[in-house]
């Protein structure tokens, strides 16, 4: 995944602490200790080169500073307590060579010596002022209390560092005109400034990106920005957006919650982690390891030479199994329909396009998101977060029925071409109520074997197949094809479904199974949820006669410095076991059809296929109906329409894809979601694609 560009970006540079009034004492005027963390001796100044000190030149855009203060008044009113503080310091620097500030400031230079120090003042309070304006539009607060802490923390070190006691230093401060309150007033902002600057570090809104033209007008304004550097920062990119969202994920500025969980000498130079997807997943492979380097550095904290440089080793490139054309048209296929769909190659597991429609862009996370536009698509009815291929759970519907004929002929509870009466509604020979079980063809379907059960979706069939085999033996082999756990897929987040039996009933309901509830269960409604993940699964599973693969997503690593590359090998799951091959074969010719056969349910998408495919059709309810009452789809709003629900496989000897697709509310399994694995097995195996755009 090579999704990295250069962007610029404004950072903040750590602020020392300021005594304010106070220069070092007498005896280290003139010798500066070298800066503490770079390991280099203070440069020469131009004041110590030639004798004078240095004052702050006057420039021709100085209006462009006042104006920017004089539109805030609460920058006028700091105004005058800064140049007295400019004042102070600066009297002190002169006073070190000789020199009596006041005097200068009466002499013929001094009008142009206080615009210059006018001109320091307004840049300092102008640099603190945005500081302040950007923590509070982040809703960045520190205490006093804290203050209070980290002062106290500092002032012991910086004692500790000359050899003075509180006392001792207190004494060398009114000795040089100023005075403690002074000295804590300057020293104490310098501190909340630098909290300020290390929340905003860490805060996930991050730095800000700049065009060229703002970098060029920065770099020459800078001197006017103490604390401010311009440097440019790798960041991800994800070139084709929505389209791979909830398959990549994204990455995000590293909070406060990453910061207690990772090795923080490992991410010392990182600003930036996997937060869902592949991207999270994969992140130790993607992440690599630090370098680092010891440089010598000016009084202003500018590098000057690199005394020591380690590389860095950068991450593994990964190599998806996804299909980014497929990836498209799966999408695209949804068109304004909220749904999901999976599909793998059912031979080796490999995940070759995995949907979750409506999605999101994932560019707009990297740098941050802002509160009203996080709250917008977190907000949003349509959940573009969720991934509804994964952590989607819904009622499977009659797309299960294939795993209940399965059943029922190697438990010798039906025969292939043994039919019933499908008079249109089943009803239990105990039920005092007499209550009638409808088929979605109020007229029924006449004789029906299993084959035609399957193909025309007889529910009255599977109500009496359901109630023969009981809701154990149901769960049971139901279950061996990974129905109610998880998949286990390369990715977290994936929830189990549910396939209930008595047991599972009784400890979550406290109450006993009753039988009626086995017939809806037996059609795919009632307690049972399922992923389209699982329904991927399992399809595959019938294709391979019971073999099963892990779900996986990524299919090779490459080493970033020998360019070797490495297969990601299938990772076989427990098989389904000691059926007979000819009740396998005879549930795919079933479902073949679905797709094939005069009256399958599915029949309208075969029409111009230059391929032979098989399937089944489910549609789920999402509210109960009364005996007797009609389901009118025209009459109900669009978020109380069925699901339409297909899964299918191709070609049908030797399939190469299985495909499961749900499309929310959409209504006929066969009209609505079987077109859209139509769409996506024509772009797998003819080459008719969408293609996605641009793509790397």
């Amino acid at each position: 995944m090579h999704l990295r560009t250069f962007v610029p970006i404004i950072v903040l540079v750590s602020f020392a602490l300021i005594i304010a009034g106070c220069g070092n004492p007498p005896e280290e005027a003139t010798e500066q200790p070298a800066q503490e963390t770079t390991e280099q001796p203070a440069q020469e100044t131009a004041a110590e080169a030639t004798g004078e000190p240095e004052i702050p030149a006057a420039e021709e855009s100085a209006p462009e500073i006042v104006a920017y203060v004089n539109e805030r008044p609460l920058y006028r009113e700091g105004l005058e307590r800064e140049l007295e503080l400019v004042k102070s310091q600066y009297a002190q620097i002169y006073a070190q060579f000789g020199q009596d500030l006041r005097a200068l400031l009466a002499g013929a230079a001094g009008r142009e010596l206080e615009l210059n120090l006018e001109l320091e003042a307004l840049n300092r309070l102008a640099g603190r002022e945005l500081l302040f304006e950007e923590a509070e539009a982040r809703g960045i607060e520190v205490t006093d209390a804290r203050v209070d802490e980290k002062f106290a923390e500092l002032y012991v070190e910086f004692l500790a560092s000359r050899g003075m006691t509180e006392e001792e230093f207190e004494e060398y401060v009114q000795g040089v005109g100023s005075s403690m309150e002074e000295f804590l007033t300057s020293s104490k902002r310098s501190v909340r400034e630098q909290l300020i600057i290390e929340a905003l570090q860490n805060d996930v809104v991050g730095p800000v990106e700049l065009s060229e033209d703002e970098v060029a007008r920065l770099s020459v304004n800078q001197y006017r920005l103490p604390g401010i550097q311009i440097k440019a920062e790798l960041l991800r990119h994800y070139p084709i957006g929505e389209l791979m969202a909830h398959v990549a994920g994204y990455v995000g500025r590293i909070s406060e919650r990453d910061l207690r969980r990772l090795d923080t000498k490992k991410y010392s130079a990182s600003s930036h982690i996997g937060k869902v997807g592949i991207e999270k997943f994969y992140e130790d492979i993607l992440h690599g390891d630090i370098g680092h380097q010891r440089v010598e550095t000016n009084a202003q904290g500018r590098i000057i030479k690199v005394l020591e440089r380690t590389l860095p080793t950068p991450g593994k490139t990964l190599y998806l199994n996804v299909d980014s054309n497929l990836q498209a048209t799966a999408y695209k296929a949804f068109g304004e329909n909220n749904g999901a769909l999976m599909a793998m190659d059912p031979t080796t597991g490999a995940v070759l396009a995995m949907v979750s429609a409506p999605a999101y862009d994932p560019n707009i996370f990297v740098q941050g998101i802002e509160a009203e536009d996080f709250q917008k698509i977190s907000k949003s009815p349509r959940r573009p977060l969720f991934n509804r291929a994964l952590q989607g759970q819904y009622p499977p519907g009659s797309t299960i029925k294939p795993l209940l004929g399965l059943a029922g002929l190697e438990l010798d509870e039906v025969y292939a071409h043994n039919p019933i009466d499908c008079k249109g509604w089943y009803m239990l020979e105990d039920d005092v109520d007499e209550r009638r079980y409808r088929d979605w063809k109020r007229s029924g379907h006449g004789a029906t074997s299993l084959i035609s059960a399957i193909a025309e979706s007889c529910d009255i069939y599977f109500y009496d197949l359901s109630y023969n085999l009981g809701i154990d033996r149901i769960h049971q082999y139901l279950s061996a094809f990974g129905m109610g756990k998880k998949a286990g897929i390369d990715m977290e987040g994936e929830f189990r479904g549910i396939v209930p039996n008595k047991e599972w009933k009784r400890r979550n309901y406290n109450e006993m199974w009753f039988p009626g509830e086995t017939l809806i269960n037996g059609i795919g409604q009632g307690f049972m949820l399922a992923t389209p993940i699982q329904l991927a699964s399992f399809t595959a599973a019938l294709t391979q006669a019971g073999k099963r693969f892990k779900p996986n997503i990524l299919k090779a690593t490459q080493d970033p410095k020998t360019k070797v590359l490495t297969q990601v090998e299938p990772t076989a799951l427990q098989s389904v076991h000691q059926i007979k091959l000819k009740n396998w074969e005879t549930v795919l010719h079933a479902m073949r059809q679905v797709v094939h056969g005069r009256k399958g349910s599915a029949r309208g998408i075969s029409y111009g296929i230059k391929y032979t495919m098989a399937g089944k059709t489910g549609t789920s309810q999402v509210f109960g109906i009364k005996e007797g009452e009609r389901y009118e789809q025209d009459k109900l709003s669009k978020k109380l329409h069925d699901h339409a629900l297909f899964v299918g496989f191709a070609p049908y000897k030797n399939p190469t894809i299985a495909v499961s697709a749900i499309v929310e509310n959409g209504g006929g399994g066969g009209t609505v979601a079987a077109p859209v694995v139509r769409k996506v097995i024509d772009t797998f195996l003819l080459g008719i694609s969408d293609e996605a755009k641009p793509t790397e």
